[in-house]
Order: structure tokens, then sequence, then C-alpha cells
């Protein structure tokens, strides 16, 4: 009796419990539901269209997480599944190994506040990079959460613990990190100094020695991402920091975080300064120095990066804004787990939680009138495949960058039949028509003409007869 009774929940503790579960269950059934929304758009139809056309795994900027979300559309091609499927595999699984880390979080290590945590970061501050169905940015933020989640648990419930266990599991999930996304260092780094000051660790060997191997393992992934142009090319832009901080107004990149915190942060900035006003109360001023000072620095980093914005391409910035949603989440976190919840307490955590997720939703919008453009578009020309638009016919606002435009379209067609495969391709680069449309055994994708023969025959089928058409209209315009 003794041992059900020592771990059985408070009641607000079961609301939270629950919440999470909510939470997690919406996100699954979002994946799914949503699914072409979050994969044809941008990156996410690029690496959608690799791994699904070659049957293979696709992996850039040695970012090797994708292995651990690519095996299930591959499982069901190879089981003969249908594009559909396929999609909707890669679109959900994503949302079952979150739902996972919530799992292991709150009842593996019996810490339903933690879990909760793990959704806080995910969903709090993120908005748009959902739609993004392929990010690694997303995996990033719920593994660095599980993470910090195993730091904070008590260890003495569980009957397997050993100390030896604890340093297998932190390196455990510090290697899983290690292959994601690098930036996420900088939320990491921010919540653990939070994490030292308010549980006064400053005299802690072994987890002065864990930060230490964390800073070191991510030194080492910055200096191997180096010779990657695209990591390189990231860094690099950190170097017009004092340019952009001297001249703010000339930089559109402002104006937008501006939209981002009056339209999408004001209830959730509202309870990260409750928060930070209750520790005040507590004497966790250093706590309250990391967090502040390190939100602040992540604003900096992100302005500093995305200054070359001219436009509200919003799901690129958002990944980033998203880690905000990790720092702002341990505040909440701390305060949930040493104040008694009353029930309006657990309420407003709850509402915040609801207001992020409905904002979520509310995006869907945004990524489904792309795909109707597309479709309309297609309906101005029902006996033609091939599509070759001018640049000045793209909605740069709508549509954001037009590189994946011709695997976007193709794979919306398709979801028809392949009797229906159809695309479109912005000449982006304005490389005009001559000698580069007036064949028809291929498909333009990247500026690089591909044989239509490389095309999966299992889900896409251009006519090899057929040449680009110039168009003169779209459906957007």
């Amino acid at each position: 009796m003794k041992a059900k009774s020592a771990t059985k929940l408070s009641q607000p503790d079961e609301h939270l419990l629950w919440m999470g579960h909510g939470a997690f269950i919406f996100f699954i059934i979002f994946t799914a539901v949503f699914y072409k929304e979050r994969l044809l758009n941008g990156d996410a139809a690029y690496y959608t269209f690799h791994v699904i056309n070659y049957e293979e795994f696709f992996v850039k900027h040695a970012r090797y997480i994708s292995y651990f979300t690519q095996w299930a559309p591959l499982l069901i091609i190879k089981l003969g599944g249908s594009l559909k499927a396929a999609m909707v595999a890669y679109s959900t699984v994503f949302g079952l190994w979150f739902y996972g880390m919530y799992l292991v979080a709150s009842h593996l290590w019996k810490n339903p506040k933690g879990g909760l945590f793990i959704a806080l970061a995910l969903f709090l501050t993120m908005r748009y990079k959902h739609y993004a169905g392929h990010t690694e940015i997303t995996f990033a933020i719920g593994v660095a959460s599980l993470m910090m989640v195993w730091v904070w648990t008590d260890k003495k419930p569980p009957k397997w613990f050993t100390p030896k266990i604890d340093w297998v599991v932190k390196l455990l999930l510090l290697s899983w990190l290690y292959i994601i996304h690098p930036i996420i260092i900088l939320p990491l780094l921010v919540v653990m100094a939070a994490d030292v000051a308010y549980h006064r660790r400053w005299k802690d060997v072994q987890h002065w020695s864990f930060i230490a191997l964390t800073i070191a393992t991510f030194i080492l992934r910055f200096i191997t991402v180096a010779s990657d142009s695209y990591e390189s090319g990231k860094i690099s832009l950190l170097s017009k920091g004092m340019e952009v901080f001297q001249s703010p107004g000339d930089y559109y990149v402002i104006e937008i975080i501006e939209k981002f915190f009056i339209q999408e942060y004001i209830p959730v900035l509202a309870l990260f300064l409750f928060t930070l006003g209750w520790m005040w109360t507590q004497r966790k001023y250093f706590t309250i120095l990391a967090l502040t000072l390190g939100s602040l620095a992540l604003l900096a980093v992100i302005i500093v990066t995305y200054s070359y914005l001219r436009g509200d391409i919003y799901i690129m910035i958002d990944g980033y804004l998203g880690m905000l949603g990790m720092i702002w989440g341990t505040a909440i976190y701390f305060y949930i787990k040493d104040v008694e919840l009353k029930y309006w307490k657990t309420i407003f955590v709850g509402l915040v939680l609801v207001f992020s997720l409905i904002r979520i939703y509310e995006k869907e919008y945004v990524l489904r009138e792309r795909l109707e453009g597309y479709e309309k578009t297609f309906e101005m020309y029902p006996d033609q495949a091939k599509l070759f638009a001018p640049l000045n016919l793209h909605d740069w606002d709508k549509f954001w960058y037009p590189f994946e435009m011709p695997v976007e379209t193709l794979m919306l067609s398709s979801l028809d039949g392949i009797k229906n495969s159809k695309t479109i391709f912005v000449d982006y680069d304005v490389l005009g028509t001559d000698g580069f449309i007036e064949e028809g055994n291929y498909f333009i994708s990247f500026n690089q003409k591909l044989s239509v023969d490389l095309l999966n025959p299992k889900f896409f089928n251009l006519p090899a007869d057929q040449p680009y058409i110039r168009i003169e209209k779209v459906s957007w315009k």
C-alpha cells in the first residue's frame, strides 16, 4: 500500500498529465490530417520527393536524424503503399516520436511535469515550422528537452536506476542530439545555466562535467560542419551583427519579429513574465538573469541570421523563434514543479498551451491556399502537364521561395493518380525559353533538366512526348 501511495499523483498533477496527453494526441492527428500542408512546401517537399522518388534515405548537412523518420515512408513503399500512404506516414512519424518522448518522461521516468515541459518547449512559440514536416529543428527541441527532463527527474522511484545509468542516459541523449541540428546548443545552454542557478548546482562537479561535455560535443559538431557550405554560410552571417544593430531600421527582420510578438506571443510572454515575477519573490535572481539574457541573446542571433529577409517568409524564421519556447517553458516548468498548483493556475497553464495549439492549427490556411493556387492553375490548362512560368508571375508573399515548386506541384497532382501528374516550374533565374523548354523528355527541377525516366513510375508519370509550355497567367495573380 505504501509503495502505491508513494507514486500516486496529486489531482493537479493528474490534470497536467492528461493535459500533456491531449496536446500530443492533438498533434498526432494534426500531422496525419495536414500531411499535404506539412510536406508540400519548401525543403519539406525537397526531402519528401527524394525519399519517395528514389526510395532511399536522404540526409543533408550531416543531420542523420533523417534515418529516425524516413524509415516510415520507405517501409510503406516497400509494402506496396500509395503515395498518400507514404506521405501520411512521413508526416505522422514526427508526432509519434514526440509523443514517445512525452510517454518516456511522464511514465517511465515518473515525471509528468517534465513531460509537460516537452509539450511547452515544442508548442509555446513555434507556429509555421510545424508545417515543415521534415524539419530537424523541432526534433532537436524535443530531444534537448527530454535530456533536460532527465536531469530534473527524481531518480529515486525507478528501481532500475544506478549512477552509471544516469551517465548512460545522458550520453545516449547527447549523442542523439549531436546528429540533429547544431543551433540547438543556444537554447540548451540557456536552460542549463538557468538550471544551475535555480537548483544551486554551483559546486556539483558531476553536473559541471556534463555541461562541459555538452559544450565540447557541440564545438566538435561546429568544426565538422564548417566544411558544409550551407552551415558555414549560416555561421558567417553572424559577422554582420554590428552592422545590423547599428541600423536596425534597414532590416525587415525586425518588423517580422515585432509581428510575431504582437500576434502570437502575448499570452505566452505574459505567462513567462509571471513566472519570472514569482522567481523574484523566491530570490532566484541568477535564474531570472539567465533566462532573460538568454532570450535576448537568442533573439539577437535570430535577427542577425535572418537579416537578409525582405518578405514575410515566416516559415523560415519561425524555426529559430520556436526555440524561445524551450527557454520560456523552463521558467514555467520551475513554477509548476515547486508551487502547489491551485485549480486556476493549472487552468491558466492549460489555456496558454491550448492557445498555442490553436495558433498552430490556424496557420493551416496559409499552406492550404498555396496548394489550392496550384490546383486552380492546373485547371486553367487542363491538357498540359508541364507549365513554365516567368518570374513575374511568382507571388513571393504567398508561395515564398519558388525553388521547390516543381516537386511540390508534381506530388500534389500525383496524389490523384499517376495519370494526373503535372508540374509547374517558375523561371527564378530568368533562363528564358530559348533552347530550354522545346523538348519533351524531361522534368525541370532546380534549373536542371531531369529525364522523365528518372521519375518513380509507381507514383509519377509526366508525358515524355509533351514539352513545357510557357504560361502568361496563373490563378494567384
